[in-house]
């Protein structure tokens, strides 16, 4: 008991007074602790010094604020890197991919004619051999059978049986050095040949020769076909149909065609990209053990792919129609469809826990998908500046000049009769009134992006410097492929 009570003793007292003072309750009181220097007031409430201490020091804060104000130039350039990367890879479509296909033609076509000229001299010069064997064997038996109607009597039997035993002799001297030509044959291309010995698909190149064809020249015919193919069947699409179809529909209605098409996007571009890699393959285009090119595989593996780039084309040419039915709408559509889309791509993103692998694959996603928005407006944009004839409504903004030469200041054409997408933005822009709308999609989804990287940058600690190295991969991939 007394070695205890002396360690007790011995201990620091604690900082805590036992009892905390309470203040009187009384409304003066209690304005003065509201009003007081210092919280809680030290005059009343005991305040230890640790408490001053922050969770988190004011630098910290300073420069999380600092990384989301920082955010926008890095990321804008990132994603525009990868967006004129994704231009590049789409006019080589049009530009080189048509050289490189018909150059893959060529080198087909130069087999085949080398093919059909060496079949055709083996063909002709088995046929003049076998006329000239017919005619020399018709003229030996012609004479044989003069001499024996002339001389029936004078020529010996002993001489006629000895030019039989010879005959027979020079016969089968020929058929064992044939026979022994063939296995000699056999052998060596059994020992050169790695190929199947047996069965069916035995491929013994005799006469024919392997073409010089790549695996990148049939990269590039597969590609070039499928292209071609999809663009065929592609043509029976009525476009003017499918959009009284989409215009006929309720604004709740085109908001989810406009939502189902934007999964259904990104649900087809996950699988085609598997698709399109494994067609492209040097294990589906490479040759097999004997030499011989697969036929199978890269068969059902194009008609794969041709199932799928159809089907996300029509995907696509469906966006791109909602779209133009959105911009042309007399309404809000087009603020009320991008504020619902973007609404929900914000929702079900900045709440999730990312990864530097996960945001990578996030902004790659962004990178295409701010591609196909461009590419959708400049098909829209082009295809109202030649219905209206240019880049501005004749007559719909102020100060044209009447017939009389007098600026009378009132438009030709009221702005009521223009869609609600033309006149949101002012009339002394100088995109006018068709650009309009290409400039408030591409605005919306900037500031989306913007707003969604810099919240899940700031829940998972993601620095900017991030999106720099991002884009010195895509820069090296860029430079590498």
């Amino acid at each position: 008991m007394t070695e205890s009570k002396g360690a007790s003793s011995s201990r620091a007292p604690s900082p805590m007074p036992p009892m905390i003072p309470l203040p009187p309750m009384s409304l003066p009181t209690h304005l003065q602790l509201e009003l007081a220097a210092q919280r809680p007031s030290p005059l009343y409430i005991h305040h230890s010094y640790t408490s001053d201490i922050p969770y988190e020091s004011s630098a910290v804060k300073f420069e999380r604020l600092l990384n989301v104000i920082l955010l926008p130039a890095y990321l804008e350039r990132t994603l525009y890197f990868g967006a004129l990367a994704c231009l590049d890879a789409w006019l080589h479509t049009f530009t080189i991919l048509p050289i490189r296909f018909f150059m893959a033609i060529g080198v087909l076509v130069r087999w085949w004619v080398y093919i059909v000229c060496k079949e055709t001299k083996w063909l002709l010069g088995f046929v003049w051999d076998g006329v000239g064997r017919l005619w020399r064997r018709g003229r030996a038996t012609r004479g044989r059978t003069v001499n024996e109607v002339t001389t029936p009597g004078d020529r010996p039997r002993s001489i006629s049986r000895a030019s039989e035993a010879a005959d027979a002799q020079g016969d089968a001297q020929q058929l064992g050095t044939g026979a022994t030509q063939r296995r000699t044959a056999t052998q060596q291309r059994e020992q050169q040949g790695p190929g199947p010995k047996f069965g069916s698909f035995r491929h013994r190149r005799t006469k024919s020769m392997p073409s010089n064809l790549s695996t990148y020249h049939k990269a590039d015919l597969l590609q070039g076909a499928v292209i071609l193919c999809s663009s065929f069947a592609l043509m029976k699409l009525d476009a003017s149909r499918m959009y009284h179809f989409i215009r006929a529909q309720s604004a709740i209605k085109l908001y989810v065609i406009f939502n189902i098409l934007e999964v259904g996007d990104r649900l087809l571009s996950a699988i085609g990209q598997d698709i399109l890699e494994c067609l492209f393959s040097s294990e589906t285009l490479s040759r097999n053990a004997s030499g011989r090119s697969k036929i199978l595989l890269p068969l059902g593996m194009f008609l794969l792919a041709l199932a799928y780039n159809c089907l996300h084309s029509i995907a696509l040419y469906y966006q791109v129609i909602a779209l133009n039915v959105a911009v042309n709408s007399y309404s809000n559509a087009l603020l009320t469809l991008l504020l619902s889309n973007q609404f929900v791509e914000i929702k079900s993103t900045v709440f999730k826990r990312f990864e530097k692998d996960n945001l990578f694959q996030l902004t790659c996603a962004d990178i295409v998908e701010r591609f196909h928005l461009w590419i959708m407006l400049l098909i829209i944009a082009m295809r109202n500046i030649v219905e209206v004839g240019g880049f501005s409504v004749p007559g719909a903004g102020f100060g044209e000049t009447d017939v009389d030469g007098n600026g009378s200041g009132v438009p030709l054409h009221h702005p009521s009769i223009l869609p609600h997408s033309f006149t949101a933005l002012p009339s002394w822009l100088w995109s006018g009134e068709v650009l309009s709308p290409f400039l408030i999609v591409v605005g919306s989804e900037m500031l989306v992006d913007t707003i969604k990287h810099a919240y899940v940058g700031k829940f998972n600690n993601i620095k900017p410097h991030f999106y720099s190295r991002t884009l010195d991969i895509l820069c090296k991939d860029y430079y590498t492929h």
